[in-house]
């Protein structure tokens, strides 16, 4: 059967340090079980969408939602890429500074998800991921204002970045599933119009 051109043509989950596609946007995943347990957390890309076949069959393939590969070299052109190279650095030094507590808001998460499904009260679940939010929330802050001359080299104000994780978290934690929320409009439009593609990209048809 042909691929389709917009499907992802790396393996995956992605190794660690992968550079193969210039247009990566290295993203932890910790998925969960049918019980709601959380997995040992892996690394996507934050492009990679998941897409039918064709109408009527019930198989799907990891998409990207640049499009195909002179679609993933134009947005990387878009965004510059030796400014890419330095998010990219940035991000990963993020997620390893908060890892541990990315890993106890998953597992809250999951109770939150396990309660819904159950038909219980959330209540205790939502106020114990809303604790968790507000201690990873300090630990990236604080990350973020260590780095605060880089973020302005890159044209990353620092209180839309603030704004931006405030807004995320939020909206994931109410959520009734797990999936990354959409950045709303009015965060987005806090950025310099050169940055809001690299946060927003323009998905292929």
């Amino acid at each position: 059967m042909t691929r389709p051109r917009d499907a992802c043509p790396y393996p995956r989950p992605f190794p660690v340090g992968f550079e193969a596609c210039p247009a990566y946007q290295a993203a932890p995943l910790i998925a969960l079980t049918m019980r709601y347990r959380p997995l040992p957390a892996v690394w996507t890309c934050s492009h990679l969408t998941v897409r039918a076949m064709a109408i009527g069959q019930q198989r799907f393939y990891p998409r990207c939602r640049l499009g195909d590969e002179a679609g993933r070299r134009r947005w990387v052109a878009d965004v510059d890429a030796v400014r890419l190279g330095s998010i990219r650095r940035l991000q990963a030094e993020m997620n390893a500074a908060t890892a541990a507590r990315l890993e106890e808001l998953w597992a809250a998460k999951a109770r939150q998800l396990q309660a819904r499904s159950a038909g219980d009260d959330l209540g205790d679940s939502t106020a114990e991921l809303r604790r968790l939010g507000q201690v990873y929330a300090r630990e990236a802050n604080a990350f973020l204002e260590r780095r605060a001359r880089l973020l302005e080299q890159l044209h990353l104000p620092l209180d839309a970045c603030r704004e931006l994780l405030e807004a995320m978290l939020d909206a994931w934690i109410e959520q009734p599933d797990a999936e990354p929320p959409e950045i709303p409009s009015p965060v987005l439009e806090r950025f310099p119009e050169d940055v809001r593609v690299f946060l927003r990209p323009i998905e292929a048809a």
